[in-house]
């Protein structure tokens, strides 16, 4: 489980919409983030996926002595 938090923070910080809701509420402060995909229903199955991709093989992942 925490393998996988860890891939999905990674790729939401590199492919998701993390920094741009940062930017519109906490460092611009104008409440209105340009988001990448604008609505749920233009979320693509493979959108989703790549989400939960880990960047990582199983041998270099950084979380790889963790036993469960």
């Amino acid at each position: 489980c925490l393998r996988r938090d860890l891939d999905l923070t990674h790729t939401m910080f590199a492919f998701g919409d993390v920094l741009e809701g940062v930017r519109a509420r906490i460092i611009d402060k104008d409440n209105h983030p340009a988001w990448r995909i604008k609505r749920i229903e233009d979320v693509r199955v493979e959108d989703v996926e790549r989400m939960f991709a880990s960047p990582w093989s199983p041998n270099e992942h950084p979380l790889r002595a963790l036993h469960g």
